[in-house]
């Protein structure tokens, strides 16, 4: 009895292996910040066009059954209509104020890694048959979110700003597909360095 529920167990997960799914998470800011001929955050400039290529190869890659964008609220308000139609859910992290002392000085601390990660850990459990984890981020931050998807047995995708944004730490948890690291640049003259 017990081989049968191993069995089972197996062509149940070999189902799901088949149909390759993935999870996507998108650090708005990092990849703003680091593609720097789109110009920077506070303008209305995005790379549509190699966003959308690259959303295109990753769908080549997984189906990608998941798929969210996280930012500080008025990035994410400038970009969301783009991104929602592209099916991304639009995550606001705000910017948290720490008060060292009484007066004018502030500390502001940005909650898009925090709340990224948890989210990504939080999916990777909740998302039956997944298969592949892309982190739209070059930021050396997310590596144990990388870490975790390989434990869980998840093969991992990059996509960097540039290749100068992109961290040797997360580029060693990228799976290989086609012979090829599964790393992707949003500069067009990156991507044809790492062909």
């Amino acid at each position: 009895m017990k081989f049968l529920g191993i069995i089972k167990k197996r062509i149940f997960y070999s189902f799901f292996r088949k149909h390759p799914k993935m999870l996507v998470l998108i650090d708005l800011e990092n990849i703003l910040l680091n593609v720097r001929d789109f110009g920077d955050i506070s303008s209305m400039a995005f790379p549509r066009q190699k966003f959308d290529e690259i959303v295109g190869r990753l769908g080549k890659i997984a189906q990608i059954v998941a798929s969210f964008v996280f930012g500080p609220t008025n990035t994410i308000t400038r970009h969301g209509d783009y991104l929602r139609e592209l099916g991304f859910i639009p995550v606001h992290c705000p910017l948290m104020v720490n008060i060292k002392e009484r007066g004018p000085s502030t500390d502001k601390r940005d909650t898009v890694d925090p709340v990224l990660i948890e989210t990504g850990r939080t999916m990777m459990s909740l998302l039956v048959g997944l298969t592949h984890l892309c982190i739209v981020s070059g930021d050396s931050d997310f590596t144990p979110l990388a870490r975790d998807a390989q434990r869980r047995g998840l093969d991992v995708v990059v996509v960097a700003g540039s290749r100068l944004s992109l961290s040797k730490n997360l580029e060693e948890f990228a799976c290989f597909h086609k012979g090829k690291k599964a790393v992707f640049f949003l500069k067009e003259e990156e991507e044809k360095q790492t062909a």
